[in-house]
């Protein structure tokens, strides 16, 4: 960049500005009078801008110049001494007043930097060229603006030449093409741009040179048909000129062309093609200005050697002779000879003439398919080669098809993909594959007769869902049918959704809000799987709504009722069954309604009004005809009184059309009374809601009659009348009327009116000694009321009547009688009134106090009265009295003592209370009738309880208690588990049955769930997880509050106890199974648990995690090493992780490049491969890798080194054991690798022995060999003993047994846990069902290690010792359930958990309560049952023993060796070697006998029957020393079966069994030889001592090969367990459960030789 070097600011009078006197207020706006202007300069060259500006006061007036934002300087000029090119852009003059808010006025101008033209290549001063060819003159130059480049030729425009020959180019400069001697002379190039010019020059000079020969022509001989080329290149300047010519004829040069003959650039001639005239000689002329010179080369001409006799394609049989004929002609000047080949290699004759060549014919005999292949003969001569090529095939069968494998079609679960690697095809066209098919086991048949041999994979549709399925393929060629393909895995189709809907649906209406549905499943055949259960929908019917939808998870149920739906609503019904596939088609829809329900609306619009003092009328609208819910039965009108609502009046009105108003009557009411009046509609069921009540009043009418009419004083001419005003009034009294008359003298009656506040009144000027009838009648506005009337004599004052007399009981019923009587004298005036007292006299005699039971107005002449509402069988007395205007009688004489007849009971007992008992049963208890409520005798009284589910499924029960009147309380049972039930009571007696009381509800108690998790699905989404989803436990199932979830997870088949995952929550989970094994079926289970224990868990749910590549190939050894060849053998992976296609085998030279590996692929099947084609003495690298649908798996891999030379690896070193690596069932060994001895170390092998005097024994053969440390699980023999007092320390002698005993091995320990094992567990609890015992505990502390499982022990009540009960639960375990029939009856159990990690047994918990198990014995342990069943099998023996001795020989059997008996050793406690307690143990293994399983259950080995027995003297003699002397075969297991690990050795027993039945049994050759006989492919293998699995001549080992013998004989592959019998000793403890086996000494028992099972001879 250039520097700013002045900026001056001078004022517009040309003076430099240094202040301004004017007055700050007169301020204008700067402005830009004259602005810089776009300036264009030369870089180097000085460069002024100028801005002139004004504004007020100049003095504040700033000029400045900005560039890109930048600040530059200030001032009127900006000046740029050397400008360079980064100064081209845009100035800016700013002008503005400091201080100051007004705007600034800028001015732009662009400044434009130019660059002269310069040189970057300039051209030579002089420049030579040679004739003829190219010359470059360089000139390139740079500026800007871009020069102009113009070049010159002795100062004329090459331009204007306008010669092609030149050439000018930007980025080279000038180029003269085939330079000619005229191009001679002054090169100029110019430059020029708008800042300069520049130019340079050069001289370009040519040069000129005579002919030479470069490469003259040569003498050719040619094949007939080629090409012949001569060559004839010469040097010159200017270039000479050739000429060809044969003799005198020119045949070729610039201007001469001759067919067949070319001149090429260089000179050279070609002829082409060469006939026999063209030989001869050819003469090269060159020559140019300077000369002319010549060359002459002769050619001849050969006749083409052709194949005249070609071989032709040979298709020969496999075994017979091929021939392939091959002839040819050719120039008898040339020798010939003739090659075969195949595939491009030498067919050499083989020396035993196999294959031979004789005058070019190649004859093959005993022709296979390494012969095929295509062959060509080829005949070679000077005069040329030919050759010809044929195919040979040998055709044979064709080759069963590879790698068979068959795959579910996801999109069609009625079809398999099969693929299949294309078999060799026999050296035929395959004409086509033939498939077969195996479904559900049946036979093999043909299924697709004719597959398009071009495929290697094929849909095979068709099928049925839900059945298994093998496959196998065949190939078929002209030659025939070859073998078949490897049989694939059994496939079981998916399922599909049932193809049928369900069939037969009926519904029916249960409630107002349920219907019930049935239907049968779909026809088997369309079921298209496993049927899981079905989906019922419903709506309403004819609406468009959605379906509401219920799940029936239950195959077996085929009925649901609906519930909680609307009433007296129709309802369309679908079912559809399902599979595990999905849900299938719907049946046709059906329609049922609810029943009828009470309506849940109340008439519309009701109006009520009075129509006279009795009488009101109703009018109203019928409800909705949505909310009837039912068939509308008419309607109810209720009218009661405002201040007595129980005096309720109804009356029904029939319905009419639904949609007139509808009018209805209340009559018979009180006059002039306020009532409330309301309407309701109902239906068969019930009524419905009340309309909202109306007040309103009857009308007024004439009031009723007055009461207590009665005469105060009478006199001879006067009476005083006095009454009450009447009961029923019937409006406002406005008054009295008195009437009087001469008693039946009527035209004589006066009468009187009287105000409403007159009571009596004196009636004067009566004739004395007169009677008179007086009547009083009360006033209103309805006129005058009902008259009330009595006589009186003037002069005569009435009395008292007299008392009734003669009373009769009769029509004696529950609540009434009739009483008859004789009344008494009316006291002179008129009777008003009958009063009848009655006396209830109890039971014992006791009398209670007379009282009113019935009283009534007298009616003239009544003489007859029925007593009502009494109490039913109660015994009553009854008196009577009547009443005038006096006043009462005296009463009458007591009636004689009645009882009234008995009648059902009135009220149900009171105080109803429920209490959950158990989970299935409940306590009910009342309060029983008092004496009274009986209605009956006590006697004949009794309670009936109806209970009912409140969900209201299932049947309604009835259950009576006993017929006792002081029942209080029973007990409900056989309900449902956590169940809400509603009860209600009633009393009855031999009458009839009272009302039942108000329903109480109550929950029965909690259980553990009776059901398990429903719609239980899984699915693999990886290779080591399963997603496992579920639906909550039916409701009726769950049984108290569901906790969670435990889903159980094994493999299948597998003996170890499942993993246990807790879900915590009672709705429907999921659950995400991580790091399981890969392509392994695992079995999923799903219980619920409740506070109280687990349910049981559902149907296994079978899943199998997908396939991933696999694991390395196990036990990769090269047994034969050569130094050209390596075998590899090896063994399938331990993990294969899916199913193994093939095998890739990949090597390479250790020092060869990493990247550059030879490999071999082969078949599933193979298990081992020689490589050949190594070099000698070097190390090779191998790696070997199985592979899956997935892909290749891990390597293994291995060095080799190819000699001959071997020397055995050195023995490791320094193997030692720390002490703080041994635990209590492992330890861990160190050590030093050895010398490898010339070769790659493979394995290590360890062994161990038990001391003080054990053999050697293999623990572990194939140990990694680039380890120096291996962890060994240590196992022993050992004995449990229990009871042993905490902290004592014990010394232990433990001696084992031969013929005597052996040394002791003495040690101490104090009883206590080891270092590093779990505390006890914690919250020890125990719960009892009715099948079984559930056992809780929480974690306690873990100790060092991880907790491993939990140990239960148990006690019984009869022993008092603890001892194991469940063997091992899995650590996250926190309960355990223990089934009844386990417990001996009558036997209480204490419980108690023991944690266990890797460091041994923790302290175990607080003993649980106490538990007996109350079970019932069934009839078949009863004495008297054995004692029976004994008798018979005695009478059984005797008969079958006689038998034998009729049939038998008459020979006694003759002992034909001899020897000590084989004695029983059972296990026994004495007192030796220094006072130790000594426990003998009666086997060189110990078994660990748990005498309270044999309590429990154990049972003994089956036994053969005698009877089944033959035998003679014979076979005794041959046979009876204990073994048999015929062929065998060594009983072994598969080592990848039983590892050598699990082998102990064993002593054995020299001495020989003597004479007994067993030893007939096994003496017979019939027996002994189905004993012996091996499974196919279980072949023996020798070691030392005649087989490292021979079996010991003890009942173990016997018991061992029989189990062993018997597995095998079913599948090949040997199942191999111990059998411990009452008499065995037998048996090695492995902590993990697996079976043991132990050496044995081969002398006891030639190897195949089996002892039978102990416990033969006791039983006969």
């Amino acid at each position: 960049m250039a520097k700013w070097i002045l900026i001056e600011e001078i004022s517009q009078s040309g003076k430099k500005n240094r202040g301004s006197t004017e007055s700050d207020t007169e301020l204008v706006s700067p402005a830009i009078v004259i602005g810089p202007r776009n300036t264009t300069v030369v870089a180097g060259r000085e460069v002024t801008l100028e801005c002139i500006a004004n504004g007020r006061p100049v003095d504040r007036l700033v000029l400045s110049w900005r560039r890109e934002g930048r600040w530059l300087a200030g001032g009127r000029r900006l000046v740029i001494p050397a400008p360079v090119l980064a100064d081209s852009g845009v100035y800016v003059c700013e002008a503005l007043l400091s201080n100051s808010t007004l705007r600034t006025a800028e001015a732009r101008a662009h400044l434009t930097v130019m660059e002269g033209p310069s040189f970057t290549s300039l051209p030579k001063r002089k420049t030579l060229a040679e004739l003829d060819k190219n010359v470059e003159i360089p000139c390139l130059v740079t500026g800007t603006p871009q020069p102009r480049m113009e070049w010159f030729k002795d100062a004329v425009p090459l331009s204007r030449l306008a010669n092609p020959r030149y050439k000018v180019a930007a980025a080279t400069g000038l180029t003269v093409r085939r330079v000619q001697p005229e191009d001679g002379g002054i090169y100029q190039c110019v430059a020029r741009s708008a800042a300069g010019e520049v130019q340079a020059h050069t001289h370009l000079q040519v040069s000129s040179v005579a002919p030479a020969f470069i490469s003259p022509p040569t003498h050719q001989a040619v094949t007939e048909g080629n090409a012949a080329l001569f060559t004839c290149q010469a040097s010159g300047a200017p270039k000479p000129a050739i000429v060809w010519s044969k003799g005198s004829q020119v045949l070729a040069s610039g201007s001469v062309r001759t067919p067949r003959y070319f001149l090429l650039e260089s000179g050279g001639l070609q002829v082409q093609p060469v006939g026999s005239q063209d030989s001869g000689e050819y003469t090269c002329i060159a020559s140019n200005p300077q000369g002319s010179i010549n060359a002459t080369a002769g050619l001849t001409v050969w006749s083409r050697t052709l194949i005249s006799v070609p071989p032709s394609d040979q298709r020969v049989i496999k075994g017979t002779t091929a021939t392939l004929d091959c002839n040819a002609q050719h120039d008898p000047r040339v020798d010939i000879s003739f090659q075969w080949h195949r595939s491009g290699t030498l067919v050499r004759p083989s020396s035993g003439g196999r294959v031979s060549v004789r005058q070019g014919s190649l004859t093959i005999g005993q022709t296979w398919s390494g012969d095929i292949g295509d062959y060509t003969c080829t005949v070679t001569s000077r005069a040329g080669n030919d050759s010809r090529s044929a195919r040979l095939e040998v055709i044979e069968l064709p080759h069963s098809p590879r790698s068979l494998a068959a795959q579910l079609n996801d999109s069609d679960s009625r079809s398999v993909h099969l693929s299949w690697l294309r078999p060799f095809d026999g050296n035929s066209p395959l004409l086509h594959y033939l498939l077969e098919l195996s479904e559900n086991n049946s036979p093999w048949k043909v299924y697709l007769p004719e597959v398009d041999p071009a495929v290697n994979k094929v849909l095979v549709g068709g099928l049925t869902p839900a059945r298994t399925y093998q496959f196998r393929l065949c190939a078929v060629n002209q030659v025939g049918r070859g073998q078949y393909s490897a049989e694939t895995q059994r496939l079981m189709l998916r399922e599909e959704a049932p193809s049928a809907p369900p069939k037969n649906i009926v519904a029916s209406g249960r409630t107002n809000q349920s219907i019930m549905v049935q239907w049968q499943p779909p026809p088997e055949p369309q079921l298209n799987g496993v049927l899981r259960g079905y989906v019922l929908r419903y709506r309403l019917a004819g609406l468009p709504g959605d379906y509401q939808e219920k799940n029936i998870s239950s195959p077996e149920t085929n009925y649901c009722l609906l519930s909680d739906l609307i009433i007296w609503t129709q309802y369309q019904i679908q079912v559809a069954a399902y599979t595990g596939a999905g849900l299938g088609d719907y049946s046709s829809a059906v329609t049922e309604y609810t029943l009828q329900g009470v309506p849940t609306a109340p008439p519309q619009d009701v109006n009520v009004l009075a129509v006279n003092s009795t009488t009101i009328r109703f009018t109203w609208n019928p409800p909705p005809q949505q909310f009837i819910n039912g068939i509308n039965q008419g309607y109810k009108l209720l009218v009661w009184p405002e201040r007595s609502p129980e005096e309720i009046t109804i009356v029904t009105i029939t319905p009419e059309y639904p949609g007139s108003r509808h009018t209805g009557l209340v009559s018979g009411l009180r006059k002039f009374t306020r009532y409330f009046g309301s309407a309701l509609c109902f239906t068969t069921p019930g009524d419905g809601p009340r309309s909202p009540p109306t007040l309103l009043q009857t009308h007024e009418d004439a009031p009723g009659p007055v009461s207590s009419l009665s005469f105060p004083e009478v006199l001879d001419t006067s009476v005083r009348v006095s009454w009450e005003q009447p009961a029923d009034r019937n409006g406002i009294i406005t008054g009295y009327v008195l009437w009087w008359e001469v008693t039946g003298v009527n035209s004589s009656r006066l009468e009187r009116s009287l105000s409403n506040a007159t009571l009596q009144h004196q009636l004067t000027g009566l004739t004395s000694v007169t009677s008179y009838t007086i009547l009083v009648a009360a006033r209103t506005v309805a006129g005058p009321g009902q008259t009330t009337a009595s006589t009186v004599s003037t002069g005569v004052p009435p009395e008292l009547p007299g008392a009734p007399s003669n009373l009769v009981i009769s029509n004696i019923s529950p609540r009434s009688v009739t009483i008859s009587f004789r009344p008494g004298s009316d006291g002179k005036t008129a009777k008003s009134q009958w009063v009848v007292e009655g006396q209830v006299v109890e039971m014992d005699g006791e009398e209670v106090a007379w009282k009113v039971v019935y009283q009534i107005q007298h009616v003239p002449g009544t003489q007859l009265l029925e007593i009502p509402d009494l109490t039913p069988f109660t015994q009553y007395r009854f008196r009577m009295r009547q009443a005038n205007i006096v006043g009462s009688s005296p009463l009458s004489g007591p009636s004689r003592l009645i009882q009234t007849l008995q009648a059902a009971p009135d009220t149900p007992p009171s105080n109803l209370t429920l209490l959950a008992a158990t989970q299935t049963s409940l306590r009910v208890r009342w309060k029983p009738l008092l004496d009274h409520q009986y209605n009956g005798s006590p006697d004949a009284v009794g309670y009936r309880l109806r209970v009912r589910r409140a969900d209201g499924a299932g049947k309604e029960k009835l259950e009576e208690t006993s017929s006792s009147s002081s029942s209080r309380e029973a007990s409900l049972e056989g309900l449902e588990p956590w169940t809400q039930y509603l009860v209600q009571i009633q009393a009855f007696n031999s009458i009839g049955a009272g009302p039942w009381s108000s329903g109480v509800a109550a929950h029965t108690a909690e259980s553990v769930p009776s059901g398990a998790p429903v719609n239980v699905s899984a699915e693999a989404v990886s290779s080591t997880k399963i997603l496992l989803k579920w639906a909550a436990v039916l409701g009726s199932q769950k049984n108290g509050v569901i906790l969670g979830y435990k889903v159980l997870c094994a493999e299948k088949d597998s003996i170890a106890p499942p993993s246990v995952s807790v879900v915590v929550g009672e709705r429907s989970g999921t659950l995400l199974f991580g790091v399981l094994e890969k392509y392994t079926l695992y079995a999923l289970q799903v219980l619920a648990y409740t506070r109280l224990g687990d349910g049981p868990p559902s149907s296994p749910v079978l899943t199998r995690t997908k396939e991933d590549v696999p694991g390395p190939p196990a036990r990769m050894v090269f047994p034969e090493v050569r130094l050209t060849s390596v075998r590899v053998v090896w063994q399938p992976p331990s993990n294969p992780n899916g199913i193994i296609l093939g095998y890739q085998i990949s090597y390479r030279l250790e020092s060869a490049d990493p990247q550059r590996w030879t490999t071999v692929e082969v078949g599933s099947n193979a298990r081992q491969f020689t490589v050949t084609g190594l070099s000698p003495q070097q190390n090779y690298l191998f790696r070997l890798t199985g592979r899956t649908a997935l892909g290749w798996g891990e390597t293994q891999e291995g060095l080799v080194i190819t000699t001959e030379r071997r020397e055995r690896p050195q023995a490791p070193r320094k193997l030692s054991i720390p002490q703080e690596e041994v635990e209590s069932r492992k330890l861990r060994l160190h050590w030093v690798t050895g010398s490898a001895g010339s070769s790659p170390l493979r394995y290590f092998t360890l062994q161990m022995k038990e001391l003080p005097s054990g053999e050697w024994s293999t623990h572990t053969a194939d140990i990694p060999h680039n380890l120096s440390s291996w962890t060994a699980d240590s196992w022993q023999r050992w004995l449990k003993v229990q009871d042993l007092t905490r902290g004592v320390t014990y010394a232990f002698s433990v001696q084992a047994r031969t013929v005597a005993l052996g040394p002791p091995l003495q040690a101490n320990i104090s009883a206590q846990p080891l270092q590093g094992t779990p505390g006890s567990p914690m919250g020890m609890s125990i719960t009892k069902s009715s099948s079984s015992l559930a056992l809780h505990w929480t974690e306690g502390e873990a100790g060092v290690g991880p907790i491993s499982g939990y140990v239960v022990e148990a006690r019984p009540s009869d022993e008092g010792v603890w001892d194991s009960f469940i063997r091992l639960l899995p650590p996250s375990s926190r309960s355990a359930s223990v089934p009844m029939e386990r417990l001996r009856s009558g036997i209480s159990y204490e419980f108690r958990v023991i944690a266990i990690n890797r460091y041994g047994y923790g302290e175990p918990s607080s003993p649980s309560t106490a538990l007996a198990a109350l079970s019932e014995r069934p009839f078949y342990e009863e004495w008297w049952f054995l004692l029976v069943m004994a008798l018979i099998s005695l009478i059984l023996i005797l008969v079958l023993v006689f038998t034998l001795l009729l049939h038998g020989h008459g020979t006694k059997y003759k002992a034909c060796s001899t020897g000590k008996h084989l004695s029983t050793v059972e296990e026994s406690v004495t007192l030796d070697n220094g006072g130790f307690t000594a426990l003998e143990l009666n086997s060189r293994t110990l078994n660990s006998k748990n005498s309270f399983l044999k309590k429990n259950g154990t049972r003994s080995p089956p036994r053969p029957s005698p009877g089944g027995l033959h035998y003679s003297d014979e076979d005794i003699c041959n046979n009876y020393n204990g073994a048999v002397l015929t062929e065998s075969t060594t009983l072994t297991e598969k080592p990848n079966e039983v590892s050598e690990s699990e082998l102990t050795d064993s002593d054995y027993e020299d001495e020989q069994p003597k004479h007994s039945f067993v030893n007939h049994y096994m003496s017979d050759p019939t027996y002994y030889n189905s004993w012996k006989r091996q499974p196919k492919g279980l072949k023996g293998t020798p070691g030392p001592a005649g087989g490292p699995f021979a079996y010991e001549d003890c009942v173990v080992a016997a018991a061992v090969a029989a189990a062993a013998v018997a597995a095998g004989a079913g599948d090949g592959e040997p199942y191999y367990q111990t059998v411990v019998t009452q008499h065995s000793a037998g048996g090695a403890y492995t902590p993990t459960g697996q079976p043991a086996l132990t050496h044995v000494n081969p002398n006891t028992n030639p190897p195949g030789s089996r002892t039978p099972l102990t416990g033969f001879s006791s039983f006969v």
